[in-house]
């Protein structure tokens, strides 16, 4: 998340889950930076009413369809909720986001990065509406 927020001019919010916020320093923390607690493992209607909020006042949210990362450096399935967020808020603009690299700079089980080249790649594209 740190990553796309350097690349954006808009202020953005994050899922995070709710542990984090339990952290201290940390948890206040991400609350400053726009993160809205999760309840893993649930639907968290709150949460998702917290993300519709947001995106119709035209904020800008940050999804990451797999909801957490990656054991092995390979892409998982998408969480459903993700593309329930994204059926239910037509208004919003989709602009898909991709790390590369993350895995090698932060394994999960590590708090410390490691050196590794990390690449961010966007991109533009235009949500098209149909009716048949």
């Amino acid at each position: 998340p740190p990553l796309i927020g350097v690349l954006s001019t808009r202020r953005l919010h994050y899922f995070a889950k709710a542990e984090l916020f339990r952290i201290p320093l940390l948890g206040p923390l991400i609350v400053r930076l726009g993160s809205i607690s999760v309840a893993r493992g649930t639907v968290d209607r709150r949460a998702l009413r917290a993300v519709h909020h947001l995106l119709e006042k035209g904020e800008a949210v940050v999804l990451f369809p797999e909801g957490t990362r990656t054991p092995d450096g390979e892409l998982q399935p998408a969480k459903p909720g993700v593309g329930m967020i994204v059926a239910q808020t037509p208004e919003a603009r989709i602009l898909p986001v991709y790390v590369e690299g993350s895995f090698r700079a932060l394994p999960r089980g590590r708090w410390l990065p490691r050196l590794a080249k990390i690449v961010v790649h966007v991109q533009h594209v235009y949500r098209l509406r149909l009716k048949l």
